[in-house]
């Protein structure tokens, strides 16, 4: 991830924007919360979430957006979504919601498939992730375009799919 801040996508409903270090605490809080559906189940202690950081900020193609609900034109955070490039594919992984929304007009698929476009526009990869298959997130994930192409006896392999129905929404340049 650069230095430098990115909001991917704004409107009146939601922001998907770069996390920085005023969300790293809640992104512990949120990981710990879902530890069973990710690969790494141990609880995750504030030290070594800093040094995750720390790392994660050095690394040029590893990026990660909060998910942020417009409640009364305050943002609250709701959830994250995160990609890195991986040989010559996206993996998409951290996507999570952290919060149920409170004020509605936005969905954690919209900032998934905005990350798609984004991907896509800029970098024209393949999008890839691996999903336990304990994650009851798998439908959502292919509901959302994404299909499986390979499992093992941990993990379904999946790909994203429909690149030729680009997103509804415009991501910014």
């Amino acid at each position: 991830m650069s230095a430098e801040s990115i909001i991917l996508y704004e409107n009146d409903k939601f922001h998907l924007r770069s996390i920085n270090h005023a969300d790293i605490e809640l992104l512990r809080i949120w990981k710990n919360k879902n530890k069973k559906y990710f690969f790494h189940t141990s609880i995750i202690t504030i030290e070594q979430q800093l040094n995750w950081f720390e790392s994660f900020y050095l690394m040029e193609d590893d990026h990660m957006y909060i998910v942020e609900e417009l409640c009364e034109e305050k943002p609250i955070k709701v959830g994250v979504v995160g990609w890195r490039i991986k040989k010559k594919y996206a993996d998409i992984y951290n996507i999570m919601r952290g919060e149920r929304g409170h004020c509605g007009g936005y969905s954690m698929g919209q900032a998934l498939r905005l990350m798609f476009s984004y991907i896509w526009k800029k970098e024209n990869l393949s999008i890839r992730c691996v999903v336990l298959r304990n994650n009851p997130a798998l439908e959502w994930y292919i509901s959302n375009g994404m299909e499986i192409v390979g499992e093992d006896s941990l993990s379904f392999y999946l790909e994203y799919q429909d690149y030729n129905n680009p997103s509804k929404f415009s991501i910014k340049e």
